[in-house]
């Protein structure tokens, strides 16, 4: 009945089947972060209709959204995208790394060649930030360490080419 829902859950944590994730202890409710992307945001939803379908008051934690920085360095950026991240060597797939590698997808689609490569340069701002600067493209990464709730990447466009390439990696990444 779940087959998909099953497939999800297995993928994304630690239950053998959706039904099980459902039939736990009523006092556990699951932690499935929505801001690593779609499938987490679909299973989190399957989870919270199903618990609401039982008359059962559980939903889903989904972490708490974080709060964009004060200020983003603009200077020469044409588009700039807060993307959710994860804590630095933790193994898992960030959002903003996602943007990245759509956007190298894009370029070899395209056949020109113009990936995001190795950083020309990259330094630590002094609100702590880690800035890496490309061509085309900045990367801003913000509070790596485990647990942070405001952890973040920021992807901003250079030149119009870029622009045009990061709003299309964001939507393919994005859904």
């Amino acid at each position: 009945m779940h087959s998909h829902l099953d497939t999800l859950t297995r993928d994304l944590t630690g239950f053998e089947s959706f039904q099980a994730m459902l039939d736990t202890h009523p006092s556990y409710r699951p932690s499935i972060l929505s801001r690593y992307g779609r499938r987490e945001v679909d299973l989190a939803d399957a989870y919270d209709a199903a618990q609401a379908a039982r008359g059962d008051s559980r939903r889903a934690y989904r972490g708490a959204t974080p709060e964009p920085p004060a200020e983003l360095p603009r200077g020469d950026a044409k588009a700039s995208v807060l993307l959710g991240g994860v804590p630095a060597h933790s193994g898992l797939y960030a959002e903003w790394l996602r943007v990245i590698h759509a956007i190298n997808g894009i370029s070899a689609a395209e056949g020109d060649g113009q990936v995001i490569g190795s950083p020309d340069s990259s330094y630590n701002q002094a609100d702590g930030a880690w800035v890496e600067e490309y061509p085309e493209y900045r990367v801003i990464l913000r509070y790596t360490e485990w647990g942070h709730a405001a952890n973040t990447g920021t992807v901003q466009a250079k030149t119009d080419n870029a622009e045009y390439r990061l709003r299309k990696a964001v939507e393919e990444v994005q859904g």
